[in-house]
């Protein structure tokens, strides 16, 4: 009976320690600090190409002095069942090391869907060849510009444009920033956009000289 009692004693006391041992465990998650540690990283910078940061702060919004000094082109057109006519303000600048277009745009109705062709969406297209140029079959570049701060930029090659002409390093790098006016694209809020972008020489011409002028 002794050896048996001993055992089960023993038994016993292994129950009570394990038993000791989950409340233990127990209390320490309940009073565990659940607090998160706050996640902090350095972002990665963005290389954009060399512009004239004296003169401009591409950041969609015009809010610098030289667009005092700039001449602007304005259009308005209406199509369909449109309600109010969409007003568009242009202007461009022959910087030192690229070109840029800035337009100003009215819309009521600005939509973005990136599984359409780009020209299918509320963009810009611009057509830009070398000072000279006189038809649309001649090395011109057709560039859509999207803001959704996208930009398909295609030339005229062989008979067709091709698709998206792709930089030669990020110097070369052309890009747009865009602000929307009441609200964000593809919402009922959004009245227009403005945008700012930049084209370096060295993307739109093999020689990347500045030009005189860009047709």
């Amino acid at each position: 009976m002794k050896g048996k009692r001993t055992k089960w004693i023993g038994i016993g006391a292994l129950i009570a320690l394990g038993v000791a041992t989950i409340l233990t465990v127990i209390l320490l998650i309940l009073n565990k600090d659940t607090t998160e540690v706050a996640y902090t990283y350095e972002a990665a910078s963005e290389n954009l190409p060399e512009y004239d940061t004296d003169l401009f702060n591409i950041d969609g919004k015009l809010d610098e002095d030289i667009y005092k000094k700039l001449r602007w082109w304005e259009e308005a057109y209406s199509e369909g069942d449109m309600q109010d006519a969409v007003k568009v303000r242009v202007t461009s600048y022959l910087g030192k090391n690229g070109v840029y277009f800035i337009f100003d745009v009215d819309d009521d109705n600005v939509n973005v869907d990136m599984k359409r062709a780009s020209y299918n969406n509320s963009s810009i297209t611009v057509y830009a060849a070398e000072e000279g140029t006189h038809t649309l079959e001649d090395n011109v570049w057709e560039i859509d510009i999207l803001p959704t701060d996208y930009i398909n930029a295609k030339r005229y090659l062989g008979g067709y444009y091709y698709g998206t002409v792709r930089a030669n390093g990020y110097e070369n790098q052309p890009f747009v920033r865009t602000t929307t006016k009441g609200g964000a694209v593809n919402t009922p809020e959004c009245k227009g956009y403005i945008m700012e972008s930049y084209f370096p020489y060295g993307f739109l011409f093999e020689d990347g000289k500045k030009p005189e002028n860009i047709n």
